[in-house]
């Protein structure tokens, strides 16, 4: 990969605050006569209210990035960007309206009234955004008085437990099934999982076997006697003994152990006959398809994740859109405010690769050979001899995989020795945008008033390499369901 110039950091700052003072609205009162009419506006009671604008820029953003020959940009390297944008003008008044207070009549004389609406004062004005506070002061945000911005940071998520993932996703798949591993697993742990399956099936038939005697007992005996008090009495003549096999049997030890049956046996060997099946239904396409691509650079792209989450952090009462509190008497009950947070995380990957295999060389002279047609086979079924299923066919290498990469490290072996693949590029991208929004409500006499200021961070990361080494292990990160098999693995040691 030619690069003219090495990593470079980049920095950007737009819309930074300029310290003025500016006038968001003002308040006056009603000019009423002896008898508590309205006559018109008193132009001395004019209070005008100001703030000064102290937030951050409106757009900040710190890159690195590699530069390349172009245009056109044929090729990418390493990149890392973090940006801070508002979704709102600092500077800015919103909402410009008129608004009016309520109170009870005047002694002595009517309510002043105009338009059919009582008052002896008005706001003509706006909103300014809330404080910088209200977003959080946590580290999953960057606060305008804060640090800054930096390419360090842990607001930047890490990218290398997903690098071996996109990896194997993204180059060729010669097999479609994995029948020698099958073969070897079912071999070895299929009476296991029919015991398993067996034992969990009959624990559970004795448990409510009891209790479905006792109903068809006493739903056959004279209806001169209360059924409830007879289903009670049978109820209470269980041994101790039989009550405490049948605690023993939902225990938490059984339960992991149906867990481990299931995620690690069953489902696999369910996957591995609908893998068969689709080999013999399709059997002509992989071969066509494979003997396209062979020698031949593909190019694939993969989404490893794509989730959104959303939630509320915090709450409270208050208007936070002024700087002096606003009177409640404009109010019909008290304004409160609300920070939202919604999160997306999006991880890619893409990787062009050429592999070769002489039995998909329809060049060759030997393509319709008996040995080059049993070659193939061997290969699209999975069933030929190679380190990667050697090493799977070990015990309990699978649960040295779910922690290290060492699976990959040998079948990249493999594939360099049998597949003679050749990695072009190889690039892992995340992606994760993270929103909160400061959401005031405000529940005027006049109209409700609903106001919505938005920040965004924004991380992206995308790193490259040719094996699948460079990304690193992926020790740093479990996901549920690994803290789940570890917890069944504990448990099902235990003597419950």
């Amino acid at each position: 990969m030619e690069k003219i110039a090495g990593p470079r950091i980049r920095r950007r700052t737009d819309g930074a605050p300029d310290g003025k003072t500016r006038e968001i609205g003002y308040f006056q009162s009603a000019f009423l006569d002896g008898a508590g009419n309205f006559v018109g506006w008193d132009p001395n009671s004019i209070v005008r209210h100001t703030y000064t604008n102290n937030s951050e820029p409106r757009d900040k953003q710190i890159t690195q990035d590699e530069v390349h020959p172009g245009p056109p940009y044929k090729v990418g390297g390493d990149f890392k960007s973090l940006r801070l944008r508002s979704m709102y003008d600092p500077n800015q008044v919103v909402r410009f309206m008129t608004l009016y207070n309520r109170r009870s009549a005047p002694s002595g004389g009517a309510a002043p009234l105009v338009s059919g609406i009582q008052y002896n004062r008005r706001y003509v004005g706006g909103f300014h955004p809330p404080p910088s506070s209200y977003f959080g002061l946590d580290s999953g945000f960057i606060q305008p008085e804060g640090p800054g911005l930096s390419l360090s940071s842990v607001l930047i998520p890490n990218i290398t437990p997903w690098g071996d993932k996109v990896w194997n996703r993204t180059k060729p798949q010669l097999e479609e099934a994995a029948l020698l591993n099958a073969g070897v697993e079912a071999y070895r742990d299929l009476p296991t999982q029919l015991r398993t399956t067996g034992r969990g099936f009959a624990e559970t038939w004795d448990a409510i076997r009891p209790m479905s005697g006792q109903w068809r007992r006493s739903s056959t005996i004279d209806f001169g006697i209360n059924q409830n008090q007879h289903l009670s009495e049978m109820l209470t003549r269980r041994s101790v003994a039989e009550d405490w096999r049948n605690a023993k049997r939902m225990a938490p030890k059984e339960a992991a152990d149906q867990f481990l049956n299931v995620a690690f046996g069953w489902v696999p060997f369910i996957n591995d006959l609908l893998s068969l099946d689709k080999v013999i239904n399709f059997w002509h396409n992989f071969v066509v398809q494979k003997t396209k691509m062979n020698g031949v650079p593909v190019r694939k792209r993969v989404t490893l994740l794509d989730e959104t989450t959303s939630s509320e952090l915090a709450s409270g009462f208050g208007c936070p859109n002024f700087p002096v509190s606003f009177p409640i008497d404009f109010f019909r009950k008290g304004p409160s405010w609300s920070l939202r947070e919604e999160i997306n995380t999006r991880v890619t990957g893409v990787g062009n690769f050429t592999y070769y295999r002489p039995e998909f060389d329809a060049d060759l002279v030997t393509y319709n050979s008996q040995w080059s047609q049993a070659m193939r086979f061997l290969t699209i079924t999975g069933l030929r001899i190679s380190p990667r299923h050697l090493y799977n066919a070990i015990p309990w290498t699978w649960l040295i995989d779910w922690f290290t990469n060492l699976g990959d490290w040998i079948g990249y072996l493999g594939d360099l020795w049998q597949d003679q693949l050749v990695c072009h590029y190889c690039y892992c991208m995340q992606a994760r945008r993270k929103m909160r929004t400061v959401i005031t409500s405000l529940p005027f006499h006049d109209q409700p008033v609903q106001l919505g200021f938005s920040r965004v961070l924004e991380s992206k990361e995308r790193k490259g390499n040719t094996s699948p080494f460079g990304f690193g292990l992926s020790w740093d990160s479990l996901s549920s369901r690994q803290a789940a098999i570890l917890a069944a693995l504990g448990i099902s040691k235990s003597k419950l």
